[in-house]
């Protein structure tokens, strides 16, 4: 009765304003001119905040020809880009002195998400990889030292840390009091009863790789893995309602360094095959994904 969604159709459901926010993803995939006139400005520059994107949609407005763009929406994402470059600053400092930190005090740790990308990317990542906090995974037997090296650091507890007694990660500390640096500190990937498979950190740190970030080492998950991670986190974790142009992002960036076998394998070993596959789903209709790796969501 129902015919599946096929990409053209996927895309035809979305609202102006959503088109020209995936169209962001790739810069290089420009939309058509009129689609800027039947955005509303409002919705556009909300949803650019939402999803953190406001630094990539200005840069596929700047390069549309002189007019293309309504001015409400050109000085809007212009304001909100110069609140973006601060924003990413203040990680790319923040995650400076979290590394420095934690090698004075000889701890493992692992980035995660898009903390990882970015520090892998070089002195841009942070710029190209926008994030609301730094994730940073240490063993659960080496996280007191950890916060307590961290706060030596000058990083500030920034919430009540009787409500994560319970929770992955510890109360978020901002670096300096800076509100735009922010920083979770975790001992496990999920939350406590999770249905996923309890991999526990120091496996994790076994099968890491290393990139270096000015003249840093850092430890972070390998491509298959952390493109599962990062879909398992939105498509369960997030319930596909956070960080959907990161997620898609993240996607375009790591599925080239990944073949389907090694993502099969990554998905099973987090026991996360439906999430992983849904999101895989999504990210082919709105990308696309490399083939092999969209059969896999199907």
């Amino acid at each position: 009765m129902f015919a599946l969604l096929d990409r053209d159709g996927a895309r035809a459901l979305l609202a102006p304003s959503a088109r020209l926010v995936l169209a962001s993803v790739d810069t290089a995939d420009a939309p058509a001119p009129q689609r800027w006139h039947d955005a509303d400005p409002a919705t556009l520059l909300a949803l650019a905040g939402h999803e953190r994107c406001e630094a990539a949609l200005l840069a596929l407005a700047a390069a549309e020809p002189t007019g293309t763009v309504p001015p409400a929406i050109l000085d809007g994402l212009r304001a909100r880009a110069a609140v973006a470059a601060w924003r990413a600053a203040a990680h790319a400092d923040s995650a400076t002195a979290a590394l420095d930190a934690l090698d004075r005090a000889n701890l493992p740790a692992l980035w995660l998400k898009g903390a990882a990308l970015a520090l892998a990317d070089g002195p841009a990542g942070f710029d190209a990889r926008p994030m609301g906090d730094l994730d940073l995974l240490v063993p659960p037997a080496a996280l007191p030292a950890a916060a307590g090296a961290l706060d030596a650091a000058g990083f500030d507890v920034a919430g009540d840390e009787g409500r994560y007694a319970a929770h992955h990660h510890r109360a978020p500390r901002r670096h300096r009091g800076d509100p735009a640096a922010r920083l979770e500190l975790h001992d496990a990937l999920w939350p406590r009863g999770h249905p996923l498979a309890p991999l526990s950190v120091e496996s994790l740190l076994a099968d890491a790789v290393t990139v270096t970030w000015r003249g840093r080492t850092a430890r972070v998950l390998p491509p298959a893995l952390h493109l599962a991670h990062a879909a398992t986190h939105w498509a369960w974790a997030h319930e596909g309602a956070v960080g959907t142009w990161q997620w898609l992002a993240d996607a375009r960036r790591l599925a080239p360094l990944v073949d389907s076998d090694a993502l099969a394998a990554a998905a099973d070993r987090l026991s996360a095959r439906a999430p992983v596959g849904w999101a895989l789903r999504v990210a082919d209709l709105l990308g696309p994904l490399p083939p092999a790796l969209a059969a896999l969501g199907h």
